[in-house]
């Protein structure tokens, strides 16, 4: 009776009660709604940083009410940012299906030692693709300016992305890297100078977009000329 009672306790206290399992749930889908929340305000605050770059180079100056004016944009951002988040996710599927094959040749096979050679042939693969992968990732980055910008909606502004990349890849390679870093600078300063870095890095992508699609007559009006 009571090694009976001792395997109870043991196997309780390994379990959670339901209390704590709802406070888990609660918890992770509360980050959830706050990662959504911060996404769609994201969006919002994109577009308005479109105008606000535009009005400094071509006034001189932004109010800061600009940042949250959506210019009847915001819901094309949002599509926009998803349609690129699913080019993304295509573009890897040929390595999940490879890395699944892998995990069951593994699996199902009986050698001893599998392991290592389809880790490295995972490895060789992955290298092999990562080519492919730049190549698209940088055909779609400039989706988000083009609505921002020019208005567009996602399937054009895929289009456009694509069409401005041509050519231009291994400078937005460059480009990406380097703002890449910059934001990196400022995570590490304590995470609060990436409030500093990322509208900079975010008006400079703006302010290069505008000169690359905005027209010579356009540009001769700024104040703020190229240089």
């Amino acid at each position: 009776g009571t090694g009976s009672l001792g395997g109870d306790d043991s196997g309780g206290g390994g379990s959670m009660s339901g209390s704590e399992t709802l406070v888990i749930v609660g918890i992770v889908l509360f980050l959830i709604l706050l990662a959504l929340a911060f996404w769609l305000f994201g969006c919002l605050v994109r577009v308005g940083f479109a105008t606000a770059a535009e009005d400094v180079l071509a006034k001189g100056n932004a109010r800061v009410g600009q940042l949250f004016e959506g210019r009847g944009l915001w819901g094309r951002m949002v599509l926009t940012s998803l349609l690129q988040v699913l080019v993304g996710f295509a573009t890897m599927i040929p390595l999940i299906v490879v890395a699944l094959i892998l995990v069951f040749v593994v699996g199902v096979t009986d050698v001893e030692g599998m392991e290592g050679p389809a880790i490295a042939i995972g490895i060789l693969l992955f290298l092999l693709y990562l080519p492919a992968v730049f190549y698209v990732v940088l055909g779609v980055m400039l989706m988000q300016p083009a609505v921002a910008i020019e208005g567009m909606g996602p399937m054009d502004a895929l289009r456009r992305s694509w069409e401005l990349a041509r050519g231009q890849r291994l400078q937005l390679f460059v480009y990406f890297f380097v703002v890449g870093l910059f934001g990196m600078l400022g995570l590490l300063a304590c995470c609060v100078g990436v409030l500093i870095t990322g509208p900079l890095a975010q008006i400079a992508l703006y302010e290069s977009y505008l000169r690359l699609v905005r027209s010579e007559e356009q540009q001769a009006t700024w104040v703020i000329p190229a240089g």
